[in-house]
């Protein structure tokens, strides 16, 4: 199991639906979870370094499931 996967592991629906406009919510300390403040709804998965802060995936959820879209495929494939 890679990192992203365990972060991964950390996301439920009910953390989702608690997460305000422009919050971020640390997974791990290379993961943090995002909720842009725009009105829109969209949550992503970054990866969060000193160095680097790039999206890696958009969270996609109903009340059931989760799932997510790759934005980045090269980080997406390193971390998983």
């Amino acid at each position: 199991m890679g990192k992203l996967d365990r972060a991964l592991d950390k996301i439920t629906v009910r953390l989702l639906d608690s997460l305000r406009e422009g919050e971020d919510y640390f997974l791990t300390d290379t993961f943090t979870l995002y909720k842009y403040g725009d009105g829109s709804g969209i949550i992503v998965v970054a990866l969060d370094t000193d160095d680097d802060y790039v999206e890696i995936l958009q969270v996609l959820y109903d009340d059931r499931s989760i799932d997510y879209e790759v934005l980045d495929n090269y980080l997406y494939n390193k971390y998983s």
